[in-house]
């Protein structure tokens, strides 16, 4: 087990796992749309990007379902940067599917403000 920083809260997790899934473990919510634990990760929905905080101070969005735990790792799943990066992803898939319920709820459940609907 190593220890990550999640939220200002620190969390034991399993060496090699995803952010995402240590997230999950912990009931810390990340939104997805794409991450299958069955497959091996794509990030191509791009939903679940959290800021990543380096040993410089350097603060970068990266997808959890991709990036890999390491000892001392500092992540936000909620910040400017991180809601804009959202923001962007949301409105992305609903370029390609712009009647998607399942999209618009999820984005909905995390306080993403998306594109109205056609026709509403």
């Amino acid at each position: 087990m190593i220890e990550i920083n999640i939220d200002g809260h620190k969390i034991a997790v399993k060496e090699g796992q995803t952010i995402l899934g240590a997230a999950k473990e912990n009931k810390i919510k990340i939104p997805h749309l794409c991450f299958h634990p069955a497959l091996k990760p794509s990030g191509s929905c791009k939903l679940c990007g959290v800021e990543v905080i380096s040993p410089s101070g350097r603060q970068v969005v990266m997808l959890a379902c991709i990036l890999k735990v390491k000892e001392n790792l500092e992540i936000k799943t909620e910040s400017a940067l991180v809601s804009a990066h959202r923001k962007k992803a949301f409105n992305t898939l609903l370029q390609m599917a712009p009647e998607s319920t399942r999209i618009r709820n999820l984005a909905m459940e995390f306080n993403v403000a998306v594109t109205p609907p056609p026709n509403g």
